[in-house]
């Protein structure tokens, strides 16, 4: 693991956004994991919250716009 955060850590932003593009479309493809119990629940919170009117969600695309537009720049350093 440690040779993939090397690698991540030099890799351009645009690099690192393909390359977490192409982890998701494997991770999509694949089947999926037993959902841990606790993370189940969190989930159903949100379902029934959206079903209920009390939560927005918003694509990928519009969070990816937001984030530009907030001046991130996804240099921040999380939990490595």
């Amino acid at each position: 693991m440690p040779l993939i955060r090397e690698a991540i850590d030099v890799m351009s932003p645009a690099d690192r956004m393909m390359t977490m593009e192409y982890l998701w479309s494997v991770m999509s493809n694949a089947a999926e994991p037993d959902t841990p119990e606790w993370h189940a629940a969190i989930l159903n919170e949100r379902r029934r919250r959206a079903v209920a009117g009390e939560e927005a969600f918003i694509s990928v695309s519009e969070s990816k716009c937001r984030l530009r537009e907030s001046g991130w720049s996804g240099r921040r350093q999380i939990g490595v």
